[in-house]
């Protein structure tokens, strides 16, 4: 597993600990269940496929550690097209066709912010993703006390972080699958399925 990973998931897990001190989880359920009901993620993307287009999940996206700051400060681009403006990007990603968004709110690493999502996400109607390195439950809750409508749980996150529960990479994908009955990817997924449906 590359390093970089390695160093990310090192500072989110310390990033979890004081979130956690700061705003208990009782408090962060109560946000939560504030928030406005969840768009339809899996139905944007079936809508634009059953429409014959293609269902583009478009990225809003700052910066990253192999690209450094893509656009905005620092970014070596001058124009105010090359401003980073979430919620302007967001309606372009939407007039030019786009079924959902994902939005970066990895703060030290990709110069995201949960703020970024929340402007995107209130500048058109399309279903919102959070994109960020989720590894327990209270991210969960934080992504939708902040607006997110889905998550993004990365594979190899897991696999370094509780090691490969699902089983050995030879087995067929029926085996995986059944496999991640008992995977940290799978208690995630079924906790924001239940989540949300307790939220709407």
């Amino acid at each position: 597993m590359s390093d970089i990973l390695k160093k990310i998931l090192t500072v989110k897990k310390q990033e979890i600990s004081a979130a956690k001190a700061l705003k208990p989880y009782a408090q962060l359920l109560q946000e939560a269940q504030s928030a406005s009901p969840a768009r339809d993620f899996a139905g944007a993307i079936r809508a634009k496929i059953n429409a014959g287009h293609s269902a583009v999940i478009a990225e809003i996206k700052q910066a990253s550690p192999s690209k450094g700051v893509l656009r905005g400060r620092d970014s070596g681009v001058t124009g105010n097209s090359y401003e980073f403006l979430p919620a302007e990007i967001a309606k372009t990603y939407a007039q030019h066709g786009a079924a959902c968004l994902s939005v970066l709110t990895d703060k030290q690493f990709f110069m995201g912010s949960p703020e970024y999502l929340q402007a995107a996400r209130a500048a058109c109607s399309l279903p919102v993703l959070r994109k960020d390195f989720i590894l327990d439950e209270y991210q969960i809750a934080e992504a939708r006390a902040m607006g997110a409508d889905c998550i993004l749980l990365i594979v190899s996150a897991f696999v370094m972080e509780f090691g490969d529960e699902s089983g050995n990479a030879s087995h067929n994908p029926l085996q995986q699958m059944a496999a991640l009955e008992n995977c940290p990817i799978h208690w995630a997924w079924q906790f924001w399925l239940k989540f949300t449906m307790r939220m709407n």
